[in-house]
């Protein structure tokens, strides 16, 4: 992608229920920026593909509805998996994708270009068989930097956090003892903290963060459970993990 590095608006979508035909945008975001926000956006994935949908109000809100469903047949989306937006244009959204494992997922390309709001005008052009690129080993296409998501519904990730264990080992924290998290949301208040390293003594070469988390998870006010709507994006960056913390669906606030 080209915008690297870029600080946008963002928010996060865990796929559940009927995902399939529309996504409702979470009201936090469409608060603070709705007014930003064109009849028709452009989401682009890694492919440097564009697909047009449209942004229908409703009685229960803002939802991404025609043209949504075709780039969540495009791109194999299934229940559970992590959506990140950021709002990079006025017009446009880059969608970075999460799968089960938490890492960036294989994500199959079509190569047929969709028309941004005619569905209906059904293109009769045979389309060319469809190829895999996988996105590397939790690699985002969109940094370069190793990188997963962690929902915190589960109530032990009060206290530990599991790193993949592909993450684990291609960042080398499998030999470490400790490593050092920073806040890099934007608009939050920043900070380092110091978070010990338990490896699991097993094939999987696994390992968790364990003592510092809790109180770097105090600090940001963290929700852990199964009703908690908060999550974690780690980004391996010069031998620390950056943290961008996703509170109620969106990552970043006006200042």
């Amino acid at each position: 992608m080209e915008e690297k590095n870029c600080k946008c608006p963002s928010f996060f979508k865990v796929l559940l229920y009927d995902f399939t035909t529309t996504l409702k945008v979470p009201p936090a975001f469409v608060k603070n920026f709705g007014a930003e926000l064109p009849e028709i956006i452009i989401l682009k994935s890694f492919s440097k593909k564009s697909w047009g949908v449209l942004m229908e109000k409703k009685k229960e809100g803002l939802f991404f509805t025609k043209g949504w469903s075709k780039f969540v047949k495009e791109h194999s989306l299934e229940y559970g998996n992590f959506l990140i937006f950021k709002f990079t244009t006025n017009s446009s959204f880059e969608v970075v994708i999460y799968g089960h494992d938490n890492c960036e997922k294989e994500t199959p390309i079509g190569s047929q270009q969709p028309d941004p709001v005619s569905e209906e005008k059904k293109n009769k052009k045979k389309q060319q068989p469809q190829t895999t690129t996988r996105a590397g080993v939790g690699c985002s296409k969109s940094s370069n930097n190793l990188q997963f998501v962690r929902n915190l519904t589960n109530d032990d990730t009060q206290f530990n956090i599991w790193l993949p264990s592909k993450f684990a080992k291609a960042t080398g924290l499998v030999s470490k003892d400790s490593v050092i998290l920073k806040d890099v949301t934007e608009g939050g208040t920043g900070g380092e903290w110091n978070v010990e390293l338990r490896r699991q003594k097993d094939v999987y070469g696994r390992v968790q963060l364990t003592t510092g988390w809790h109180k770097f998870r105090k600090a940001k006010n963290l929700c852990c459970g199964q009703n908690s709507d908060d999550s974690c994006l780690f980004e391996f960056v010069d031998g620390c993990i950056h943290v961008t913390i996703f509170k109620n669906g969106a990552a970043e606030k006006p200042s």
